[in-house]
């Protein structure tokens, strides 16, 4: 009777610890861009330069109480809209997506770390056709869980996309930037923003930042 109960008291415990580590192992990916004072809902605005081009800056953070690594960022569009690698430095490659509605994609396969208490900001640049303004894009990030265990071994949880839909915006007022939480810090590993590149942390008079330029003889000033 003793072992039975052991064995019944086995059976039930594995599916409460696979419920337990499916939610816990989620990776709360959320994406966020530049905002103005009349941002609407999934909208990610783009500052027109009086070309109907301009600078597409997203970030990408957690709410998960682990490590995530990204594995991969996947940006699909359509025509007419253009996404383009700025400068061409190869961060984000083109090709295709397989999907009628987005056929063509911007994809970065370059991983990274990241933590509830960190922001990754990535840019691309956006070229509109004449007299439109507003055009559909999906965002997708590939990316796992980093867990820790008892003996000290990482280990990584199952690969999960999360995907938005968002409306690109060729915005032709003043945009006021990203907006970065008191709890986060900026950061970024695309060399385009890393030549000038801004970290930030905290928020108003004890917020810090710390800009670094890159110069064309490869040195460095922050």
């Amino acid at each position: 009777m003793g072992i039975s109960l052991i064995r019944l008291v086995g059976l039930l415990n594995a599916p409460a610890q696979w419920l337990y580590t499916l939610v816990t192992d989620r990776t709360k990916i959320d994406f966020c861009g530049k905002h103005s004072d009349s941002t609407q809902k999934n909208a990610l605005l783009v500052e027109n330069d009086s070309t109907d081009m301009g600078v597409l800056i997203f970030g990408i953070t957690t709410r998960s109480r682990h490590s995530v690594e990204i594995l991969k960022i996947a940006i699909d569009y359509a025509a007419p809209l253009q996404l383009l690698d700025p400068k061409k430095m190869g961060f984000f490659q083109a090709g295709g997506s397989g999907d009628e509605r987005f056929p063509f994609r911007l994809l970065s396969e370059q991983g990274f770390q990241l933590h509830s208490m960190l922001m990754h900001v990535f840019a691309l640049i956006a070229q509109f056709p004449p007299g439109v303004r507003e055009l559909p894009v999906r965002i997708s990030v590939y990316a796992r869980t980093l867990r820790i265990s008892v003996s000290g071994f990482e280990s990584p949880g199952r690969i999960q996309i999360t995907s938005k839909l968002y409306r690109i915006v060729l915005a032709d007022n003043r945009l006021l930037g990203i907006n970065v939480s008191p709890h986060l810090s900026l950061t970024t590993i695309q060399p385009f923003l890393i030549q000038a590149g801004l970290t930030a942390s905290g928020y108003g008079l004890a917020g810090s930042a710390l800009v670094r330029e890159q110069f064309n003889d490869g040195t460095i000033s922050s």
